[in-house]
């Protein structure tokens, strides 16, 4: 027996952005590693307690994140998939800008299939490569003016954590 439901499919476009560089793949991975830094989860432990609120939360992460960006999870698949006999090094990487997938989520819970952030970062024989989808391709699906804003500041944030990796800003991500 199953369950009455809605289905809505939505198509939309994505954009998905390759940024190839000579710098070696150890090197950019410390690189991104110190500009994203893990969500202290003594800072969560403090707002489930109620020691803290959400708006000191967010404004302590403007110190312990400049980048706008914490790092919620990351993944190193090329440990793993070196089995297969794979020579690619690989890490995945799930970043939030907490503020911005806060208002998201208040718009539409949807959001949160795009928020976090996935980027991947690979290794290549002459350096290493970044991928990451475009925010702004995935929020403006849903046609809210405020997730298409929400999607726009997380593309000028996302520009602004390539370029203090040292990378030129992709154009799609410029202001």
């Amino acid at each position: 027996m199953s369950r009455p439901a809605s289905e809505t499919t939505t198509e939309y476009a994505a954009r998905r952005i390759l940024l190839e560089t000579p710098t070696p793949y150890r090197d950019l991975q410390s690189r991104l590693d110190e500009e994203v830094t893990p969500l202290d989860e003594s800072d969560v432990a403090e707002l489930d307690t109620g020691r803290t609120t959400w708006a000191d939360f967010l404004r302590g992460l403007t110190w312990t994140a400049p980048s706008g960006f914490v790092r919620l999870w990351r993944h190193e698949a090329g440990a793993l998939l070196r089995h297969s006999g794979s020579g690619i090094e690989t890490t995945s990487y799930l970043l939030a800008d907490l503020a911005v997938t806060a208002r998201a989520l208040r718009q539409d819970g949807g959001a949160l299939l795009y928020l976090p952030m996935r980027l991947e970062l690979q290794s290549r024989p002459d350096g290493s490569a970044l991928l990451m989808d475009q925010p702004s391709s995935a929020l403006g699906s849903f046609g809210r003016n405020k997730l298409t804003q929400a999607g726009a500041e997380l593309d000028r944030r996302l520009g602004d954590l390539i370029e203090s990796l040292e990378l030129a800003r992709p154009d799609s991500l410029r202001r």
